[in-house]
């Protein structure tokens, strides 16, 4: 984030105002858009929902037709005689009128298939009762055969009629059990869909079924006497809306507990919507936008069935050509809005703003440079003439302080100079003194020689640079002439590449890091020591470096020495400050050292032929 905001900080103010105006613009452009696709798809949503409306209520119309066509089947049959007279008998009948029981059964049968030929739909009928009779007693039953018992003995047993033979066999001790009777009984008299069999039914052949289930009464007595189950097959559910099927249209009937009766979808994702929205099958009806499909349910009546529709929304392929013009003609609205707002901004504010900032880079790189032309009177004309009258008074003062550095320059070198003058002089005069008591003439007069052409480098006529090869030579007598007072407690050495003897630096900037390593380096640590002075180019500058191999020093007092902090090194602070105002500061100072073994000093300054 911190990055952000130095790269952001960093531009231009044009290229800030394009920047924010670009991204304010984006933001309502896109704020615009997604208002508008918001209205859109909650109309679209509305139209689906209408539509999925529509097509639940054909549906529902189709599946109670179906369940109309069952009921008029199961009104004919609970008032036919022959149904009425089979529940009614006795069941408890000798073994020898097992074959009365036969024609009886088939007479019932045949009513059933009679009644059923009035009406379209593949059903299958089962007339089931149940009753108490002897333990011996082997009329057809679907329960198990039970040891042989007293012959008063009573058990209850289920007996049935049924249009299924050899398709499926009812289980009793199922249908009539709490599940099914006695959730059937709760009718009062209606009729009951049961979506799957629950075990009720034993099948010969793979098939899926939904159970018509209601009691029977006695037309005389109004008491229950047997139980009629008519099964309904899913492929006649699935034909109820098969005409609204399609690549974005799906059904599906499910029951309360969320298991499918039949579906026009896939199992998985059915599952997976059913599991994620649970007010499908818990609402009297209900809608949900589940991704790009708008899911609808609807319980059907009293009967615990659900049918779902999904359909799929495409919002281009599903937004209208107007609406479609609407929007590509607020978008070119807002364009040629965006590029007038942005050329009006341009003209009267960045680019008076950029001219003025350009004209102060300028004017950075040397010479402050006045603005000519004013570009109008509101608050940037004022401030450009503010800093045309700005730039008045910079010149004035830079040519006051260029006079002003000069002569400190000057009075500097004079003050170095004229501290070093007396201090050396005098002990190098002393040395000399007792040399001429002790040494040959010839050794007196080469170090008078030295010491003359010394100082004769050393004032160079008051100039203020000089060769790096006179600084040498300046740096060359000086330790002569020490040598002449500490005889061998060091050596020097030089490595200067060739062209740079000629180069014109600042006078007097080695020896005073000379005499620093001698005095402060070497001499302290009492050994035989090295001083070594290089110089070489690289990338149009000059390396110099000043090697002693004294005590060194600490990185607390390299940092105070660069920092100009240390108060003790008046003529490593002064000589410093000297380089960096001869070189503008376009100079580099570091001092490299490990205490107890060395120090070197690198200067890097700008190469001058």
């Amino acid at each position: 984030m911190n990055t952000r905001k130095v790269k952001f900080s960093g531009l231009s103010i044009k290229s800030k105002v394009q920047y924010i105006f670009t991204v304010f613009v984006a933001i309502a452009i896109l704020l615009c858009f997604v208002f508008f696709v918001s209205i859109t798809r909650l109309k679209l949503t509305g139209t689906y929902v209408d539509k999925n409306e529509d097509k639940l209520n054909s549906v529902q119309k189709s599946y109670l037709s179906v369940m109309e066509n069952v009921n008029n089947i199961s009104k004919l049959i609970m008032i036919n005689d022959s149904v009425l007279s089979y529940l009614r008998e006795d069941c408890a009948l000798p073994n020898n009128e097992s074959e009365v029981r036969r024609i009886s059964d088939d007479a019932v049968r045949s009513e059933l298939y009679s009644i059923l030929n009035s009406f379209s739909g593949s059903y299958t009928v089962f007339i089931l009762k149940q009753r108490e009779v002897p333990s011996n007693n082997i009329m057809k039953t679907d329960s198990k055969p039970q040891p042989e018992k007293n012959i008063t003995e009573k058990n209850l047993r289920t007996f049935y009629v049924n249009t299924a033979i050899g398709i499926m066999k009812p289980v009793g001790d199922v249908l009539f059990g709490d599940e099914w009777y006695g959730m059937v009984s709760k009718e009062k008299g209606g009729y009951k869909v049961v979506p799957d069999n629950r075990g009720a039914f034993i099948f010969n052949t793979q098939m899926e079924i939904v159970s018509f289930t209601r009691i029977i009464n006695d037309i005389d007595t109004q008491q229950p006497i047997g139980l009629l189950v008519i099964n309904i097959p899913v492929r006649e559910l699935e034909e109820t809306y098969e005409n609204f099927v399609s690549d974005d249209n799906m059904f599906a009937y499910v029951d309360s507990d969320g298991k499918i009766i039949c579906s026009g979808m896939e199992q998985e994702q059915l599952d997976s919507v059913i599991k994620e929205n649970r007010e499908l099958i818990r609402s009297e009806e209900f809608y949900k936008v589940h991704k790009n499909n708008i899911i609808s349910s609807r319980k059907i009546s009293d009967t615990g069935i659900y049918v779902i529709c999904s359909s799929h929304m495409s919002f281009l392929e599903d937004m209208s050509a107007e609406m479609l013009g609407i929007l590509l003609g607020m978008l070119v609205i807002v364009l040629i809005m965006v590029l007038l707002i942005s050329k009006y901004i341009n003209k009267y504010v960045t680019y008076p703003i950029s001219r003025l900032s350009d004209t102060m880079q300028i004017s950075g790189g040397g010479t402050p440079v006045r603005l000519d032309d004013i570009t109008s009177d509101d608050e940037i004309g004022r401030l450009q003439e503010c800093y045309n009258d700005m730039i008045n008074k910079i010149n004035r003062l830079l040519e006051e302080v260029v006079d002003q550095e000069k002569q400190r320059q000057r009075a500097e070198m004079i003050v170095v100079q004229e501290q070093m003058k007396p201090h050396f002089l005098y002990n190098t005069l002393d040395t000399i003194g007792c040399m001429a008591l002790q040494n040959t003439r010839e050794e007196v007069y080469d170090a008078v020689e030295t010491l003359g052409s010394f100082y004769r480098r050393f004032l160079s006529k008051g100039n203020e640079s000089i060769t790096l090869s006179d600084e040498l030579s300046i740096v060359k007598s000086y330790i002569k002439l020490l040598r002449l007072r500490y005889d061998d407690m060091f050596e020097d050495f030089y490595e200067v590449e060739e062209e740079l003897n000629s180069m014109m630096i600042i006078k007097l900037i080695l020896q005073p890091f000379v005499e620093n390593s001698i005095y402060h380096g070497i001499r302290p640590k009492g050994e035989h020591g090295i001083i070594k002075i290089s110089a070489y180019s690289e990338n149009n500058r000059v390396n110099i470096k000043i090697y002693d191999s004294g005590i060194g020093m600490s990185r607390e007092k390299i940092g105070l020495l660069l920092r100009g902090e240390d108060t003790k090194s008046f003529g490593f602070k002064g000589t410093i400050e000297r380089i960096k105002n001869f070189y503008q500061n376009d100079v580099y100072i570091n001092i490299n050292s490990v205490e107890g073994e060395f120090c070197e000093i690198h200067i890097n300054i700008p190469y001058q032929r």
